[in-house]
Order: C-alpha cells, then structure tokens, then sequence
C-alpha cells in the first residue's frame, strides 16, 4: 500500500476495529476515526464539524492486528499516508475512496480531540 503523502490526525476511534484480509492476503486492521475539522458559531452557539476518515492499519506496521489494543472510543494519533481507493460497483459505476494508511497508532490517554 503506496502513500504519497504524509498525515498526523488525532481523533477518536468510532467503531471497534476489524481485521481483514486484503486481496493479497495481507492482514489489516480497518476502522473510522472522527477528527474535528473546524469551529464555527451559529446562532450563538460553538460548534465543531467533523471529518470521519478510513484507516487501514496493515499488521506490518505494528505485529499482530490481535494484540493492538485500541477500542471504539479512544483518542488517538496516528501518522500514516493517504491512499485513493478506486473501484466500479456491480452495476458498472466508478468509485474512489480516500483511506489513511497508518504507519504508527498511539493511544491518548484522557485526552480531548
């Protein structure tokens, strides 16, 4: 998995990851982690949009995908690479997906995103 580009994100983790076999048989670990992206105010209220992002965490980078402890609702940071996906659908219509590949996961402890 090729990146051309470098990332740093810190977020929270939405869903207990899975892992997964690539048509390769390389083994990843695939979840969705939430950054904030920007504030805003609106009607006198702070808001704060969010970006929710694919990660693809080959078992290369860090051992086995069993002994990664990260769970739905941690806040982590992560430093990777994004990636374009690009595939058609059984119907014949062209696909593309932006995924992070990371290259290194760390747990926040008590931290706010």
């Amino acid at each position: 998995m090729g990146c051309s580009s470098r990332v740093i994100l810190r977020g929270r983790i939405e869903e207990d990851p899975a892992v997964r076999c690539t048509r390769t048989g390389e083994r990843v670990m695939v979840f969705t982690v939430t950054v904030p992206s920007e504030r805003f105010e609106a009607e006198g209220a702070a808001y704060v949009d969010q970006i929710a992002l694919k990660v693809v965490w080959p078992a290369e980078s860090a051992g086995p995908c069993e002994s990664r402890e990260i769970k739905a609702g941690d806040t982590i940071q992560l430093e990777g690479g994004l990636t374009q996906r690009v595939w058609k659908t059984g119907e014949g219509i062209p696909r593309r997906e932006i995924q992070v590949i990371a290259h290194h996961v760390t747990v926040l402890e008590d931290e706010e995103v």
